[in-house]
């Protein structure tokens, strides 16, 4: 009876603790990509699985592991010793150290390797759960360990991981390892490629940029499609970089225009060419697509305070055409809270597949597509079109 109520509550304690952990990562970093969609939520709950199982005995496990990393006779660090550490390993220097050193003498071992557990996804997890972003990088590097984390969803872990913490140029530098491994065939990996172009955003340095670029060209050679996400980061990333005309440039390869944040990206690049006429043609069609069943094309607010403040430098006139389109964008409600930022940073939650495409088309935040239809003019804007 005592063990079940002992079982019971650290139960609860690791459930808590789980939350609490999910809490202070969602309060110091934006995630890119959800704990969910990585499978940390189901490595959290092997976790609590595990530790059950070791109730009160985890002390003998870790000085027996202990014994086996440091003897030379031969001892083997068997898959269902590491599997136990890498769920039961805590944020305490020893039990990293134990646990690092348990992962290089597994993966050095030549004999007993019959099984097909594939140990680098669920060690990143360990690490990411962990929040140790320095010694996931050292474990990825370590020449010791080639191979071991040669899986897609291991380097998205890892990268993930990274940008979290703001190490943007080394989110670089593990693309650029990876891009070297060609891991199933698939030299650009999708959801890494998006980590990559997320980092060079945020980062904002005229390096980033240049990386941006270059990979850009890279992957337009090889001929794949850009995901969406990818082309909204580095078209923001242009605008950034006072670089209108190539933000336009890459918001026009994406293949869907209704999107709010081609969409805005499009205007905001016009805004630094000054090209009022362009402006306006958005507008208009905005305002003229507006009609029961579709949904409107709005425009996120920082946009439409851009904008305001183009018109103001520009001297135009409270009558003049894009002054009297603006009125009609904010009074007709078409004006969405929030930022593009914010918007492009959002976390993404998407299933994960073993199988996946290196370029699937998945939309994000996406608003659904709708068939075109006649539409109707307000009453109204007819003298501002």
């Amino acid at each position: 009876m005592a063990m079940c109520a002992s079982a019971l509550a650290r139960s609860s304690v690791n459930l808590f603790t789980k939350n609490v952990f999910n809490q202070l990562v969602v309060q110091a970093s934006r995630q890119l990509y959800t704990p969910n969609s990585m499978g940390i939520n189901g490595y959290l709950n092997a976790r609590d699985y595990v530790k059950s199982q070791f109730l009160n005995v985890e002390h003998l496990f870790f000085q027996k592991m202990k014994d086996f990393v440091n003897k030379e006779d031969g001892s083997m660090i068997f898959t269902e010793d590491l599997k136990t550490m890498l769920h039961i390993v805590e944020k305490k220097p020893e039990d990293l150290e134990l646990m690092y050193n348990m992962i290089k003498k597994f993966n050095n071992q030549n004999n007993l390797r019959f099984g097909s557990f594939v140990f680098g996804t669920v060690a990143m997890r360990a690490f990411y759960h962990l929040d140790e972003p320095e010694l996931a990088l050292k474990a990825f590097k370590d020449p010791q360990l080639n191979n071991f984390f040669d899986q897609i969803m291991t380097h998205q872990l890892l990268m993930d991981l990274l940008y979290n913490h703001g190490k943007f140029s080394e989110v670089r530098e593990v693309y650029d390892i990876i891009k070297t491994k060609n891991i199933n065939g698939i030299v650009h990996p999708r959801n890494p490629f998006i980590l990559v172009m997320a980092a060079c955003y945020k980062e904002n340095s005229k390096e980033s940029y240049q990386y941006a670029l270059k990979l850009l060209e890279e992957v337009q050679t090889r001929g794949f499609d850009l995901p969406r996400r990818s082309i909204s980061f580095l078209a923001a990333l242009a605008l950034k970089q006072n670089d209108p005309s190539v933000a336009l440039e890459v918001a026009s390869i994406a293949r869907n225009m209704r999107y709010i944040d081609i969409r805005c990206i499009k205007v905001l690049a016009y805004v630094g060419l000054k090209r009022t006429d362009e402006i306006m043609i958005h507008f208009r069609n905005t305002l003229q697509n507006d009609i029961p069943t579709r949904r409107k094309q709005m425009f996120f607010k920082d946009t439409i305070e851009e904008v305001e403040a183009y018109v103001e430098r520009e001297n135009l006139s409270e009558v003049s055409d894009l002054a009297k389109m603006l009125k009609e964008i904010k009074m007709h409600d078409y004006v969405q809270t929030g930022t593009l930022d914010e918007h492009i940073c959002s976390p993404i939650e998407q299933m994960r597949s073993t199988e996946q495409k290196p370029w699937q088309q998945n939309n994000f935040n996406g608003q659904p597509r709708f068939q075109q239809n006649r539409f109707s003019v307000k009453p109204g804007l007819r003298d501002v079109m």
